[in-house]
């Protein structure tokens, strides 16, 4: 029974505290945070208080279920985008500041509670 992990105290000098979150806590704006910061903020809060944003093509405010981080998008072939989106036959990326982008799954919109599955979601043709 040695192996067993033995509890210790906390040195209390040494202890930080966080503040208590909020739900305006949640809000992002991805033109001022890059692909990498909004991912860990997706990360950091998916439990409680969630990622929101506000989507100018669904002019709502949406939140982030289900997204990923992409390293690079310079080999990727887009077919199309609007203001704030550019996809793929396959995917749907999210642009964020400093030309990086998050690819998107699913988003929710805050008001009505609406899921939307980007992943079978068609943008319309028209480029912005």
């Amino acid at each position: 029974m040695s192996s067993l992990i033995k509890p210790f105290k906390q040195n209390q000098e040494l202890a930080t505290f966080s503040k208590m979150l909020s739900k305006s806590d949640s809000v992002v704006d991805l033109e001022k945070l890059s692909a990498t910061q909004a991912f860990n903020h997706y990360r950091a809060f998916k439990n409680f208080p969630k990622t929101i944003y506000h989507d100018n093509f669904f002019k709502q405010n949406m939140r982030i279920d289900s997204c990923w981080l992409v390293e690079s998008a310079d080999s990727i072939s887009f077919v199309g985008q609007n203001s704030q989106w550019l996809w793929t036959k396959a995917n749907k990326f999210l642009k964020c500041a400093g030309q990086t982008f998050l690819v998107v799954n699913i988003i929710t919109n805050i008001e009505t509670g609406e899921k939307i599955n980007l992943s079978g979601y068609m943008f319309p043709e028209t480029l912005e």
